[in-house]
C-alpha cells in the first residue's frame, strides 16, 4: 500500500482518497512506478499495455495526467518503452516547475 489516507490533507486541505481507490485504479496493471515526493507531490505511473500510460497523484490519488508511448506501428509499447517515456515525463515535470 502506498499510504495514501482517507480524509484531508492538513497542510493543503485537499481531499485525501482511501488507499483502496488507488489500488482499484491499478488493479490490473503490468508496470507500476512510484515517485516519492518531488517538491510538494508524488506520482504514480501506472500502464496497462498498449501506449497509454496513466499518472496519478500519489496523495490524493486522482489521475493528474495521461500520456502515450511507443511507436503506433506495434500493437504494444514495449516495457523499455514506457520506462523512456516515465523518465521524460519527469524531466520534462522538472524543467517546467522546478
Amino acid at each position: 500500500m502506498l499510504g495514501v489516507r482517507k480524509g484531508r490533507n492538513p497542510s493543503t486541505g485537499a481531499n485525501i482518497m482511501s488507499g483502496t481507490t488507488l489500488a482499484r485504479n491499478l488493479d490490473g496493471a503490468k508496470l507500476v512506478w512510484y515517485v516519492r515526493e518531488r517538491g510538494a507531490w508524488g506520482a504514480v505511473f501506472a500502464w496497462f499495455g498498449g501506449h497509454g500510460v496513466n499518472v496519478y497523484d500519489a496523495e490524493t490519488g486522482a489521475e493528474m495526467d495521461f500520456f502515450n508511448v511507443g511507436s503506433f506501428e506495434d500493437d504494444a509499447a514495449a516495457r523499455e518503452d514506457v520506462e523512456a517515456g516515465i523518465k521524460d515525463w519527469l524531466r520534462e515535470w522538472d524543467e517546467e516547475y522546478a
